[in-house]
């Protein structure tokens, strides 16, 4: 079975990826497998810019705690609440199969990386 590796994972993916300096967060829907973070992708959401203050520090626990809980709580809006029904919907009208070697399809179509959402 193939697994797909996220940049980011655990409870502090979106501070780590700020963190990091990364410029856009995604959500995903996944299967879940024994290691937590690392099943295979079913759908990723639609890009949320990262919005930093001016003079935001990296090194300012506080801030970036208070930064990450903001665009935490903007991707469920946008992530997390788009593609969690969507991802559900598509499974119950059977648009998502699995080959077996654990690869997955939706529409027939292989997804080594899920179905991508665009803004």
């Amino acid at each position: 079975m193939s697994e797909s590796k996220r940049k980011y994972t655990g409870d502090h993916a979106v501070r780590d990826a700020i963190v990091a300096g990364e410029k856009q967060l995604r959500a995903s829907t996944h299967i879940i497998e024994p290691q937590v973070d690392y099943g295979r992708i079913l759908m990723i959401s639609a890009p949320l810019a990262v919005s930093l203050p001016e003079g935001f520090d990296v090194n300012n626990k506080d801030q970036v705690n208070a930064i990450s809980d903001q665009h935490q709580n903007r991707l469920k809006e946008i992530g997390d609440w788009v593609i969690f029904p969507r991802t559900l919907e598509f499974l119950a009208d059977g648009r998502y199969s699995q080959a077996d070697q654990g690869k997955l399809y939706f529409d027939s179509k292989e997804i080594p990386q899920g179905v991508r959402l665009e803004a």
